[in-house]
């Protein structure tokens, strides 16, 4: 159960979490373990709903279990050891099996969670450290307190919307890709590509994504055991299998539904209705270009559509020449980068920041705080660069691409060193000197 939201705020804080999402629980998480005061805002209503993430990587519970979170996690979702690639007559275009990496990892797994259930887990174990994410508390200015203001000097007063303010020694943007946080700082936010603002266009891949619930029995080319995504000739739809809410109807089985349409496609509905997902997987879901019986959408448990964009910091932190120790402000998840969901990197990525930053911030010196930001700066360009890749396979056009890209995937699928490889790089594991692209 949802702690209710506390309604005042205390006048000054170690650090504030500016977004109550996963990079800033898990930011708040890594600090309360190692004893740092933290409070956490939100100017929403109330805990995020909808189609958002599905999986965790070996990376994320690797970091997670340091804040104990791990094994609950495993025991909410559904634990995967391979990833499957097939085209759209359903034959196996590439199988990434996750296990090959239990030599480098605790955890050689996709776990397969929706995000809602990751937020609960980590805010019931946030109440049990003593803290509560505040919401309705929106800010609207934040100003850093000058010398001749007495013992407050650099830290920063943050105003919100209901009048009060907070003063805080460092302030966390987790607060997406709008950031506040980031705009306050002055730090630059552009696609990593063009150096420009990411500025949204309808000249670029658009993603339908919904869960749904589906009903039984299933037919031979759906699998429940590990997310399955399809390459056809009309791009990628990707099916996530996810543990049944309570409420599910018997002989139902629950999905996370992502699909790519590119800009000569109908523009998709905002809200995705039941007809309109059945049409999209009878057209393009596993074994659609041989006539194979999709199984009945019943129910469209929430929905939504977005169009794909990368972004990145230009820095993950901001810090004025004159401190000694690290405070002013620090960037984390959606804040600091954004990219496609294909590989399943954006809340991954989110996680292992604000464990990262956490530490960070309890070490308190410049260079704990500068090596985050350039060791996160860089595992974000990566993750980036792995979505984006991704979003370009799905996506081919063209009988004579569409035959080169299969051919190299199967291929790929032959050599074990090339699987571990890319293995790597989605769990978020990959050794930075591997310089092995695709």
């Amino acid at each position: 159960m949802t702690p209710a939201p506390l309604k005042n705020l205390p006048p000054s804080t170690d650090v504030m979490v500016v977004g109550g999402g996963p990079a800033g629980l898990a930011t708040a998480l890594s600090l309360r373990v190692q004893g740092v005061n933290v409070i956490v805002v939100d100017g929403a209503t109330g805990p995020g709903i909808g189609s958002r993430a599905a999986v965790v990587h070996a990376a994320s519970l690797e970091e997670l279990n340091t804040l104990g979170l791990a094994s609950k996690l495993i025991g909410e979702g559904i634990p995967a050891t391979e990833f499957s690639f097939r085209d759209d007559e359903n034959k196996p275009l590439m199988n990434i099996d996750f296990s090959m990496l239990k030599d480098v990892t605790d955890f050689p797994m996709i776990l397969l969670i929706a995000q809602d259930v990751v937020e609960r887990v980590m805010v019931e174990r946030l109440a049990e450290l003593g803290v509560r994410t505040m919401f309705n508390k929106t800010v609207i200015r934040m100003r850093e307190i000058a010398g001749g203001e007495g013992g407050d000097s650099g830290r920063l007063a943050c105003t919100f919307a209901s009048g009060e303010t907070v003063i805080a020694r460092t302030v966390v943007g987790a607060d997406g890709s709008r950031s506040l946080v980031r705009q306050v700082a002055g730090i630059r936010f552009y696609d990593p590509r063009t150096k420009l603002e990411p500025i949204p266009s309808k000249d670029v891949i658009q993603l339908v994504l919904a869960d749904i619930l589906v009903s039984g029995p299933l037919p031979p080319t759906f699998v429940t055991d590990r997310p399955l995504t399809t390459f056809g000739s009309d791009g990628m739809v990707m099916l996530y299998p996810l543990k049944s809410p309570p409420d599910c109807p018997r002989g139902t089985y629950f999905f996370r539904f992502v699909c790519s349409l590119t800009p000569e496609d109908p523009e998709p509905p905002s809200v995705p209705s039941v007809q309109y997902i059945q049409n999209l997987l009878d057209a393009r879901g596993p074994g659609s270009r041989l006539g194979k019986a999709m199984p009945r959408v019943v129910q469209v448990l929430t929905g939504s559509r977005y169009r794909t964009r990368s972004a990145i910091a230009e820095d993950f932190c901001s810090l004025p020449p004159r401190h000694g120790r690290a405070g002013a402000i620090a960037l984390v998840g959606d804040a600091a980068h954004i990219h496609s969901p294909s590989g399943g990197q954006g809340m991954n990525l989110s996680i292992c920041d604000g464990v990262r930053l956490g530490r960070a911030l309890a070490v308190g010196t410049r260079y704990a705080l500068s090596a985050y930001a350039r060791d996160r700066r860089a595992a974000a360009q990566r993750g980036i660069e792995l979505s984006e890749r991704l979003m370009e396979f799905a996506n081919v056009r063209g009988s004579w691409a569409l035959g080169i890209r299969n051919a190299a995937m199967r291929t790929m699928m032959k050599f074990q060193g090339k699987q571990r490889s890319f293995a790597l790089r989605m769990s978020g594991l990959t050794d930075p000197n591997d310089l092995w692209t695709w």
